[in-house]
Formats: C-alpha cells, structure tokens, sequence
C-alpha cells in the first residue's frame, strides 16, 4: 500500500495521477531548495498558441543542447514565431498546458488516435515534475477514451523521460527535416482498460 492511498483515497485514477504528480513536485522543491509553487493542468486554449510556441522554442534550443547540435536544433525549431498552423495544429488534438504560477510552462498534445506528438517544458522547468504531471493528465484523458495503446516519435532527452513512465522503446530511427538528420524513437505504451467504480 503507497503512501497516497493509506492517506486519501481516490475516488478514480486520475485524482491519484494529480496527488501523485503534486508530491513529486514537492520533493522536487524540498530537495532543490527552491520556492515550491503549485502546478495546474487545464486544456489548451486558442489564445495559447503563442506562448506554447515560445514554450516549444525555447524548449528545442535551450532544453536539448546536450543532446543535438545546433544544426539538428535549428532544423527542429528554426524561429521563435509561430508557424501559421500552430493554433490549429494545437486545437485539432488533445492538447494540454501545464501552468506554474499562472503562466504556461509546458504542454503535451494527444492524438484521438492516442499518438502523442507534442511534449515541452521549458528548460527551467526540466526535472520539476511539470512533465509527468502533464503526462499523468494525458493518462487520464487517455483512459477516459478507452484508448487501449499510445504512441509516439520521442527525442534523445523525451525518450529517457518516457522510459521511466514505462514507455516501451520499438526503434531508434532517423528523420529529415531541412537537410538535417535527426535521432529519434517510435516507442509505445499499452494502457489497461478504466477500472469501473
């Protein structure tokens, strides 16, 4: 028995998803020493897509310079401005914002087809707990779907987050973009269906 349900039950998984993300966050700030703030989950909004695109950049071009160089980032993540459809691109999925003290801080997009494709912290925010968080909401979100089995094409530093939310790595393979090879992987994770009651 864990220390979540000796001390509140959770009435359905997703409640224990959100305490569990919140003590992960505590710790976080305890063992850092850093000011401890709470973190919200709430679905994308279209007067978002600026920001997440701020988030994104700055995510590519700061969060993985140990990872890629900086032609693999520049082909990845070019300009700080939006493309023209990022809104819609944000809006036609699942698309979730993670806020710390009010301002968005990372984000994670689920496809109807349980494909996720987007998943972005800032660099400030990497090891903070932000991105499981947002990775447990999409859980929820996902089960709530009855989607049976997610999938994505996770980068060098998303894959080593992944694998330790019990991620399962299919192939390593390499993609195009710009003139620019770059490293990623297909992974997967099979959900167990919603427990009723």
């Amino acid at each position: 028995m864990n220390l979540l349900s000796q001390t509140r039950p959770a009435k359905k998984r997703q409640f224990a998803f959100i305490e569990a993300s919140k003590l992960g966050q505590a710790l976080f700030h305890v063992a850092t020493g850093q000011p401890f703030t709470m973190t919200s989950i709430r679905p994308f909004k279209a007067q978002d897509a600026d920001i997440l695109q701020h988030v994104f950049y700055r995510a590519v071009q700061e969060g993985a310079v140990g990872a890629y160089s900086v032609a693999e980032r520049a082909a990845w993540a070019s300009a700080p401005n939006a493309p023209p459809n990022w809104a819609q691109r944000l809006g036609s999925e699942i698309t979730l914002v993670a806020e710390r003290d009010g301002q968005p801080a990372g984000f994670i997009t689920l496809g109807r087809d349980g494909h996720v494709d987007l998943l972005f912290v800032l660099p400030e925010e990497m090891g903070s707990g932000i991105a499981a968080a947002l990775h447990d909401r999409m859980l929820s979100e996902a089960d709530q779907r009855d989607i049976p089995r997610l999938t994505t094409e996770a980068s060098v530093i998303a894959r080593r987050f992944l694998l330790k939310q019990g991620w399962r790595e299919l192939t390593e393979q390499k993609i195009e973009l710009g003139g620019v090879w770059l490293t990623n992987y297909r992974m997967e994770k099979r959900l167990t269906p919603r427990s009723v009651g």
